[in-house]
């Protein structure tokens, strides 16, 4: 039985052999209806990553050197939802 899928990122769907759905699946197409993924957090981003992000933003993280310090200078200067 063919399973329709629906790409989050561009909306297009696509019908699969049910043998082939879960590649698919694991390369992050959903069933429709289906509520798009959350963006990943700040917590998933490696410290490299966060400076990029910061400077990016223009957050200033001059002598943060821990993850927790610059995660929290990022929502302190861009809000929560950073």
């Amino acid at each position: 039985m063919p399973t329709t899928l629906r790409d989050p990122d561009t909306g297009n769907q696509i019908t699969v052999p049910d043998g082939v759905a879960q590649s698919y699946v694991s390369r992050g197409w959903v069933l429709p209806g289906s509520p798009t993924p959350a963006e990943p957090g700040l917590d998933s981003l490696t410290i490299p990553m966060l400076r990029d992000f910061a400077g990016e933003n223009g957050v200033d993280l001059a002598g943060l050197k821990r993850k927790p310090e610059i995660i929290a200078a990022i929502e302190k200067a861009l809000g929560p939802a950073a």
